[in-house]
């Protein structure tokens, strides 16, 4: 049977790995955190009296605290209880 050796990396390389990792991390924050705008270019089609107004299309929340809508209540049984439907074997004949 073959002797199986043991291999051990370097301690440098680990150094290396963790160093560059902090470099890259510091050029992906810096990037990350500029503060340029880019003007990106749109079709026509955004500039549209109808989609201009249902851009800025907000919903009003305020029906759920209104007094008529927290007045509700449920009518019948809730949670629903199923009953016995079906066959035991779906598959048996008639």
């Amino acid at each position: 049977m073959a002797q199986r050796t043991q291999h051990s990396t370097n301690p440098l390389i680990y150094i290396l790995i963790v160093l560059m990792g902090f470099v890259v991390g510091y050029f992906y924050y810096s990037q990350a955190t500029a503060d340029q705008t880019f003007e990106v270019p749109v079709s026509a089609e955004f500039n549209d009296e109808a989609y201009l107004k249902f851009k800025d299309f907000k919903f009003d929340f305020s029906l759920f605290s209104n007094s008529g809508f927290s007045s509700l209540r449920n009518i019948g049984d809730f949670p629903i209880q199923p009953g016995i439907t079906g066959k035991d074997n779906p598959f048996a004949p008639f």
